[in-house]
């Protein structure tokens, strides 16, 4: 295992970025930013290139104004808060919403995906790891909490993801990596494999509580989205957990994905262009592992309460293998 260390520039607010790569025996590479805590690149070599999973941007300016939270570490909760409310403990909390009157991916206001986390990276035999920590500021969610998050690849080519909390206050914690695999410039060919249960939302992509399940058995995405509502993926669906329950292919090259929590959410964009609803042009798509959306209203979606005091730890898993 190696580790690489190195300055990626400056925030607004004068801040020094760290960027940290861990490479495996195996030549598979991450990337990791302390801004946000976030997911820079995934690479492998073949024949002697490197080739990327990931997108990325190339400068912190980039990742302080993209609004697709491109590989960031989003919290305190990921997806949708209907209405931008929630009831804990005998009061209300109402949030500034910020997708109509929902509150989408914890806003931009001190969200996870804001801050410049410190980093620490460790070497071991067979893996290595970047530890990331923060203390939250007044973001609108009860108590202030402590935050880890664990970037470790192992010689498995896994990518494990560890997101740790503990506040002093009884809270809300569902967060997850906005990390969005690239295959090419296109979708064009890309395979999607998921059993699972899609969610069924109104208008405003808001849960209805209600699902349908779905089989995706090496189903090309292209072929997909064009019998698909709104012709793109932002959708969630409930999967097994501890399972690999994700699966992207394309050429030989597999991504699998799997969480200790119930809920994948599947978005494809083009993270670098505005008017890609327009266009249609798909050349990504974001895999985002998390216990389902809205479930603070939901009661049989999952629990994301954090009592005061107690520490909670979840885990994502991205692998990826090769057809030899």
């Amino acid at each position: 295992m190696q580790i690489k260390e190195e300055i990626f520039g400056t925030t607004s607010a004068g801040e020094e970025v760290k960027k940290i790569t861990l490479i495996n025996d195996r030549q598979v590479a991450v990337s990791v930013l302390s801004y946000g805590a976030t997911w820079y690149d995934w690479q492998y070599q073949k024949e002697g290139q490197w080739h990327s999973m990931v997108s990325h941007l190339d400068s912190v300016a980039e990742y302080e104004s993209n609004p697709f939270h491109l590989g960031n570490t989003i919290g305190r909760v990921a997806g949708r808060i209907a209405n931008a409310r929630f009831h804990l403990e005998g009061k209300d909390y109402q949030l500034p919403a910020n997708e109509r009157r929902h509150l989408l991916h914890s806003s931009s206001i001190n969200g996870f995906d804001t801050y410049n986390w410190q980093a620490v990276a460790q070497q071991r035999d067979n893996d290595a790891s970047v530890q990331l920590t923060m203390e939250t500021k007044e973001d609108g969610f009860p108590g202030q909490m402590q935050c880890r998050v664990t970037y470790t690849l192992n010689n498995e080519n896994e990518v494990l993801i560890s997101y740790e909390g503990i506040s002093d206050q009884t809270t809300l914690f569902n967060p997850m990596t906005h990390v969005y695999f690239t295959f090419g410039d296109t979708l064009d060919g890309v395979k999607l494999t998921l059993n699972g249960d899609w969610i069924k939302v109104n208008d405003e992509k808001i849960p209805t509580g209600e699902w349908t399940p779905v089989h995706f058995q090496l189903q090309e995405v292209t072929d997909l989205l064009k019998e698909w509502p709104q012709h793109q993926l932002d959708d969630a669906f409930r999967i097994p957990s501890q399972q690999y329950a994700v699966e992207l292919e394309k050429d030989g090259v597999h991504l699998l994905a799997k969480t200790d929590r119930n809920a994948a959410v599947l978005f494809t964009a083009d993270p670098f262009c505005l008017s890609y609803k327009e266009s249609r042009s798909f050349n990504a798509i974001a895999v985002e592992l998390q216990t389902l959306p809205d479930a603070i209203h939901h009661s049989n979606f999952g629990n994301i309460l954090l009592p005061k005091g107690e520490k909670r730890c979840y885990q994502n898993v991205y692998r990826l293998e090769f057809d030899r």
